[in-house]
């Protein structure tokens, strides 16, 4: 999302800086705008296609944490094997990766709901069940801040 916004914004910094400078002759800035515009959609461009290669979806588990505090999973599966990673999300939308896991045999534990989402005053704690590698446990409690 935030590739895409960059993109948008690139875009719109051209259109502008071309109008201010036209006749102006500054071929080489708009040549390295033009350069940055190209690698931001790349960029996009490839994640998207990542996303559709591996049959990615994106969930928001419940229950939510403390004050807008979310966790967002980002699953996929790609022939015998699956994974997926958590990230923290607060009110304004913007996260953090917290953790990662793998299973077995292209599963979807997230999608199929096999999984428990635990607040304390610390943080929020995530468990995949059917996961044989995992790292959600071992770390510190997720947190938005």
């Amino acid at each position: 999302m935030l590739s895409s916004a960059l993109f948008v914004a690139a875009l719109l910094l051209l259109r502008l800086r071309a109008k201010a400078q036209a006749g102006s002759g500054s071929c080489l800035r708009s040549s390295v705008l033009a350069l940055l515009l190209v690698v931001v959609g790349a960029g996009s461009a490839i994640g998207v296609a990542e996303d559709m290669v591996r049959d990615t979806g994106y969930f928001v588990l419940k229950p939510h944490g403390p004050n807008g505090c979310r966790t967002v999973a980002r699953e996929s599966s790609f022939l015998m094997s699956g994974k997926g990673e958590a990230y923290a999300v607060n009110a304004f939308g913007i996260g953090h990766r917290v953790g990662q896991w793998s299973v077995d045999d292209g599963g979807r534990t997230i999608e199929a709901g096999s999984y428990a989402m635990k607040w304390a005053s610390d943080g929020g704690v995530v468990s995949v069940f059917g996961a044989y590698k995992s790292d959600l446990l071992e770390g510190p409690p997720i947190s938005c801040h």
